[in-house]
């Protein structure tokens, strides 16, 4: 099937291909309204994330009657601040990536950057150092934080939202996924 066009026979063609520089300061203005929002909002969601998995934490030492973690060699205070840096920290720069986060890939992207962030702030405060502490941040950051971040995009983008069946079901393996390799790191 072949399609037909239709020129105007006299006057200018608009073209949304031209780079129009009124709209410029307009595009970029919506541009930072949308990163400050994704700022707050990035920041609120880690916080709520360090809230919820300090309490994981919180009560393990309840269950085993200890702050000592001997599988990391800390109390559970600097694992706790950890989380709290890590999860803020990640929040804000994937909030304020939030007007990338329209795109699949920019959104799989900033997912890894909070994931390796995290990994590796929770890395350096349980094992400062140490030889394989990128290694793990890297593997385990990429690993959790591509799936978020591919979630995030279809959470974000109204034309796309997943059926409620879905997201419940994927935020739930996710959970799972990142409780049991918390529950075997130690």
């Amino acid at each position: 099937m072949t399609k037909t066009y239709s020129y105007p026979r006299s006057g200018t063609i608009a073209s949304r291909l031209r780079l129009d520089w009124a709209q410029l300061r307009s595009r970029g203005a919506d541009w930072l309204k949308e990163s400050r929002r994704g700022l707050a909002a990035g920041t609120f969601v880690g916080f709520s994330v360090a809230v919820c998995l300090s309490l994981f934490v919180l009560l393990q030492a309840l269950a085993r009657r200890s702050l000592w973690f001997p599988s990391v060699q800390l109390t559970a205070w600097p694992i706790l601040a950890g989380y709290f840096i890590a999860f803020v920290c990640a929040g804000a720069i994937v909030g304020i990536l939030a007007p990338l986060l329209r795109w699949r890939v920019a959104a799989v992207l900033a997912g890894m950057v909070g994931g390796v962030l995290v990994y590796s702030t929770m890395g350096l405060a349980t094992s400062g150092f140490a030889s394989l502490w990128l290694k793990g941040s890297l593997q385990l950051g990429i690993g959790f934080g591509g799936p978020l971040g591919y979630l995030m995009h279809y959470q974000l983008v109204p034309g796309r939202r997943w059926s409620q069946h879905r997201e419940i079901l994927s935020i739930a393996v996710l959970g799972v996924m990142l409780v049991t390799v918390e529950v075997l790191l130690g």
